[in-house]
């Protein structure tokens, strides 16, 4: 790791091309520069709120947190609205022991004992925007458009409105409060109810964002009404979006850069005097437009206009360049590092594009990602030499410069794939915008693309062996089941009992599909593996008939179905890479006894039903209260077998009291914790007396016991055998 030449300042970020972010990394930058210090924004390339796990390799980015060169962070607070997410960064942040600036919305759940927590003041604007209507206009009939009745922002931004009516001697109407949701559509529905008179027009309207303004007057355009002959309205937190609607808005501007200037400066004071310096929040102003009578020169339109402008200027250069097709083209990463550099003017502004990509990015299954990266910048008019760093070490790359600059830190994704990052240099307070994203995805298509071209095993997979086989497992397909059972049925003989069996695999992970992607075909190799054994002991054949649904016929003789059952939970249980993953609630199975009358089709349809009624269950099961805890320490018992798991330990790690554990671990999954535990140890011990020639006293130890006649006494105490029995059933 090289020395440090300058300050490092770490800005979390998320959405870096959204507007109000870009002002404040634009004051976060300036400010720095000022005062010779680097920032690195960490950040996303799309942000998902709903729910982090669909974007797991976009917020991967975030582990660099945990890079050891930064002396400090500012937080963007507001992008964040994944409670998951916020909780990661949390978690990082806390081991840090390093000061902490969060710049905006404050977050309830978001405390840490190092952070300072700054922002402009919703009260305070909204109190001077509501000011300018009735001093400026005289109106004193005004309705107020806020966003959702449970955001803090929202109700802050309303007592704003209500401390300048009470200023000026007007009385505060409730019912002039409409609580929206903070985008078009609640614009658009207030719109409504003025133009079919379910609600009176007042003299002016505020819209707690621009947004819910430009809603309000697109309808009121769309229905061919001019709004300002009824009455005036102004819009809050300044987009860039005005010229896109009509008319021009007159809207409230935070003081966003000034935020962004005042954070750095906080944390550079506790850095360098370890004091705390006194924040007052920035004060912001008035853009004038045309929905109010204001005087409008057209003075604050200028910036606006300019960066739009520069919007459709670079989109258009995007769109109308052949980088794709050049893209698709590359044989060799040379070849591809050189035609993105040839594109890098796409990029608004940029002084340097470093790429850092691990060494095994190329991998069929890259699991595990090494340490190492290659590095090398894509500038035609720099070295273009690759050199090496260690994934610790990343923050190299911004000492190779002689002055202060910014970084911004991007993850390159493919799917559910991590080829490394892309760090992108500003010599100016800058911020790339909405454009970069299709220029990075465009980076990691090509990357994949490229890896694509030189992987045997996706080539290999994309033939299909016959119209009876699975492509990625090559067992039998549904083509390839239905004959092995006429086989079964045809082949009659009294004496031997017949077993039909399901197993329905990767549950409950429908809205985690990026996510799932990662282990899914080793998952599926694994089970296909662990069904080969069991079907080839047990006497049978088997088979994937979809995506996550397999297949086993057996051919078993004089053997209970709970004999059966047992056996299959053996196998199953012992499928390390998907359990490590998708955990041991995610499967389920039907098995059914079948004679020569019964039909494939048929079978089939009656395991689907008892496997769609048992996955209802399972999932009002999922929904219940403490119902992830318990399948984390079902999962530990499953995946660990050979580890001694004391009840303490789970009940401190849990919160939960010993008797109330007992109590709703046997509620969910109707077994003891103790019992479950020792059953994973014991189907693991039969696995290993089915599957190898291990001594008794070898397979003992394997599971984790200290004592091969204890471990005897316990396997006879569950199965009814000893384990020299039991391993006669071949």
């Amino acid at each position: 790791m090289r020395s440090k030449k300058r300050m490092l300042f770490g800005v979390i970020a998320a959405s870096v091309s959204d507007i109000s972010q870009r002002e404040l990394l634009l004051g976060i930058i300036e400010e720095a520069q000022k005062n010779n210090i680097d920032i690195a924004v960490i950040s996303n390339i799309i942000n998902e709120n709903c729910n982090e796990r669909k974007l797991p390799f976009e917020n991967i980015i975030y582990e660099l947190i945990d890079l050891p060169a930064f002396d400090g962070f500012i937080m963007l607070s507001e992008p964040f609205l994944c409670e998951k997410l916020r909780d990661k960064i949390r978690s990082l942040l806390f081991h840090k022991h390093v000061p902490v600036v969060i710049a905006g919305s404050v977050l309830p759940d978001f405390s840490l004992p190092n952070a300072r927590l700054i922002n402009t003041s919703n009260e305070n604007d909204m109190e001077e925007a509501v000011d300018h209507l009735i001093e400026d206009h005289g109106f004193t009939d005004i309705d107020i458009l806020t966003g959702y009745d449970s955001i803090e922002a929202s109700h802050l931004r309303v007592k704003g409105y209500k401390k300048s009516l009470e200023k000026h001697g007007i009385p505060f109407d409730e019912n002039k409060v409409i609580y929206g949701d903070f985008w078009t559509e609640s614009g658009k529905k207030l719109a409504c109810e003025y133009i079919e008179g379910r609600r009176p027009y007042p003299q002016a309207l505020v819209c707690a964002n621009d947004y819910m303004a430009f809603g309000l007057e697109d309808e009121f355009t769309e229905r061919n009404i001019n709004v300002t002959n009824l009455f005036s309205f102004i819009g809050f937190d300044l987009s860039m979006d005005r010229t896109s609607h009509s008319p021009l808005l007159t809207s409230y501007q935070f003081n966003r850069k000034q935020l962004g200037r005042d954070a750095v400066k906080i944390l550079h004071k506790k850095l360098k005097l370890n004091f705390d310096i006194e924040f007052q929040p920035p004060k912001g102003k008035l853009i004038h437009g045309l929905s109010c009578p204001c005087d409008f020169s057209g003075i604050d339109l200028k910036e606006e206009q300019v960066y739009s402008r520069t919007n459709i200027k670079y989109m258009q250069w995007g769109l109308s360049s052949n980088m794709d097709q050049k893209i698709t083209s590359c044989r060799t990463l040379e070849e591809l590092m050189q035609v993105m550099g040839e594109f890098q003017y796409l990029v608004r502004y940029v002084q340097n594009i470093f790429v850092c990509l691990y060494e095994n990015w190329y991998e069929y299954h890259p699991y595990t990602l090494s340490d190492n990266l290659s590095c090398r910048s894509i500038m035609p008019w720099f070295d273009t030499s690759a050199f090496n760093l260690r994934k610790n070490s990343l923050t190299d790359i911004i000492m190779r410069s002689e002055s202060s600059a910014a970084y911004y830190f991007s993850p390159l994704i493919f799917d559910n794939r991590l080829f490394g990052y892309l760090i992108l240099k500003y010599d100016n307070p800058d911020s790339y915008d909405y454009n970069f994203k299709f220029w990075i995805k465009s980076f990691s298509n090509g990357l994949e693309f490229l890896r694509l071209k030189h992987d045997i095993n996706y080539l290999v997979e994309c033939q299909p062996i016959s119209k009876m086989k699975d492509n990625v497992t090559a067992l039998n397909n549904d083509i390839g089941m239905k004959k092995a059972f006429d086989d079964y049925a045809y082949i009659h003989d009294e004496n031997k009992k017949r077993f039909f069996i399901m197993i329905r695999c990767c549950l409950f992970y429908d809205d985690f599909d990026d996510i799932g992607k990662k282990h899914r075909i080793s998952s599926i190799l694994d089970i296909a593996e662990a069904l080969k054994k069991f079907t080839s002991i047990i006497s049978g054949t088997c088979g994937r008939i979809n995506d996550n649904t397999f297949l086993c016929i057996l051919n078993a003789g004089d053997v209970s179905v709970g004999k059966i059952e047992d056996y299959f939970l053996s196998f199953i249980t012992q499928c390390k890479e998907y359990l490590s993953f998708y955990g041991i609630g995610s499967f389920l199975y039907c098995i059914l006894p079948f004679n020569k009358t019964d039909s494939y089709t048929d079978l089939k349809q009656k395991c689907i039903q008892k496997i769609n009624l048992k996955s209802d269950a399972v999932f009002e099961m999922r929904c219940a209260n403490h119902y992830n805890q318990l399948i984390e320490i079902r999962n530990e018992f499953y995946l660990n077998p050979q580890k001694e798991f004391l009840t303490k330990d789970l009940c401190q790690k849990y919160s939960f009291s010993p008797s109330y554990l007992r109590v709703i671990y046997k509620k969910f999954f109707g077994v003891s914790f103790i019992h479950d535990c020792i059953a994973s140890r014991i189907y693991k011990a039969k696995y290993l007396i089915l599957t190898t020639d291990l001594k008794i006293s070898e397979v003992s130890d394997d599971c984790g016991y200290r004592d091969t006649k204890y471990f005897l006494r316990q396997f006879h105490n569950f199965t009814g055998t000893t384990p020299s029995q039991y391993r006669m059933i071949n």
